[in-house]
């Protein structure tokens, strides 16, 4: 266990981690592109710096860690104490608020019906993957 009271297997330390680009704002905290060893990652930096804050990360971090892969679902790579975050799978091309809503959305042709019905089927399996280990993911 480390000074966090994490299990050490769980812990990136922040020197391996760099941050870029920012890459949008949500419930938990500000996400970030990063990278760390040899992976683009995204960091999501947690708003509060006390002890309530680093008590959510960690105890989000002890359920990740320990959760199967699943195909609908970023991976998990660990959490950082400096600054308290959590390093996650980089995935390329945006958010789907971005696709559906943002600039992209006006330069995009619409989504068919097949690519609505795609899309929404693989976020529910995710989210039961996730309902299944007693996860609520709070920010979708």
């Amino acid at each position: 266990f480390s000074r966090m009271g994490a299990p050490a297997s769980l812990l990136i330390p922040g020197s391996e981690v760099t941050c870029t680009t920012k890459l949008g704002e949500g419930a938990f905290g500000i996400v970030r592109q990063g990278q760390w060893k040899d992976k683009a990652v995204a960091v999501k930096q947690v708003k509060g710096t006390d002890k309530e804050a680093m008590r959510q990360l960690l105890d989000e971090g002890e359920k990740l860690i320990k959760l199967p892969p699943h195909d609908n679902l970023v991976t998990f790579y660990g959490v950082c104490d400096t600054p308290p975050s959590i390093v996650l799978q980089f995935c390329n091309g945006g958010s789907l608020l971005d696709r559906l809503y943002g600039p992209r959305a006006l330069h995009s042709a619409p989504l068919t019906k097949a690519e609505q019905c795609s899309i929404s089927l693989a976020v529910a399996r995710g989210i039961q993957h996730l309902h299944k280990a007693r996860i609520v993911h709070r920010d979708i």
